[in-house]
C-alpha cells in the first residue's frame, strides 16, 4: 500500500460547535487509519459516517464520548467518509484536538488512478480548445496564435504540436517601484 495523503494538525473545537472532515473517497479500495488526542476529560463526542455515492448514510463509528481515539478502517465503496468531533453540549469553553489521518491505496490502483486523471485532463482541453476555434466561447483573435499570421505574439495559445514554441518578441518590461511607506502620525492631545 502507497501512502497519498498524510496530515497531522490541531484544531480548537468551541463550545456549542461541532467539526466536520470530510474525505472523499475515489482511489479504491483504501485504508483510512486516524489517530486524535484530546485534553484530559473532555467531554467531546467523536463519530464516523459513510456516505456512498449511491446509498443511504452509515454510522461506521456512532457519535459518542467514548469513542476510540485510534481507528483503521478500510473503504471499497465510492463516497465521502466524515470524521464529526462534537462539542455542542458545552456552554463555555474550547477544546484543543490533534488529529492524523494517513490514506493508503494499492500502487496498482494510484497508477490506474493518475492515467485516467490525465486522460481526462488532455479531454477537457481538446473539448475546450475546439469549442474556442468554433465560436463558442467568443471570436479567436490574431494573438491566440491559431490566426493566419501565426506569430507568438499573445500570451496564450492553442496548438497541436507538442513541441515548445519560441517565446513572444520581447518588449520592454514594466518595472514594479513600491510605493514609499507613509510616516506614521506623531499622536498629540489634539489627535486623540
Amino acid at each position: 500500500m502507497e501512502v497519498i495523503y498524510d496530515d497531522k494538525r490541531s484544531m480548537k473545537v468551541k463550545a456549542g460547535t461541532m467539526v466536520q472532515l470530510p474525505l472523499e473517497l475515489t482511489i479504491l479500495p483504501c485504508e483510512i487509519a486516524l489517530e486524535y488526542e484530546l485534553q484530559q476529560g473532555a467531554n467531546v463526542a467523536f463519530g464516523v459516517e459513510m456516505e456512498p455515492t449511491n446509498g443511504l448514510a452509515k454510522h461506521i463509528v456512532p457519535l459518542s464520548v467514548g469513542a476510540p481515539k485510534k481507528l483503521c478502517m478500510e473503504f471499497k465503496n465510492e463516497g465521502v467518509c466524515t470524521f464529526t468531533w462534537d462539542y455542542s453540549s458545552a456552554w463555555f469553553g474550547a477544546q484543543d484536538i490533534v488529529y492524523r489521518v494517513v490514506v493508503k491505496v494499492s500502487e496498482t490502483q494510484l497508477k490506474i488512478h493518475t492515467a485516467a486523471t490525465s486522460i481526462q485532463s488532455v479531454v477537457r482541453m481538446r473539448s475546450v480548445r475546439e469549442s474556442y476555434l468554433s465560436g463558442e466561447l467568443g471570436t479567436p483573435s490574431p494573438d491566440d496564435g491559431d490566426a493566419a499570421a501565426n506569430d507568438d505574439s499573445g500570451t496564450f495559445r492553442f496548438t497541436d504540436n507538442a513541441e515548445p514554441t519560441s517565446p513572444a518578441a520581447s518588449s520592454p518590461k514594466a518595472t514594479f517601484k513600491p510605493k514609499p511607506k507613509p510616516k506614521p502620525k506623531k499622536e498629540t492631545p489634539e489627535t486623540l
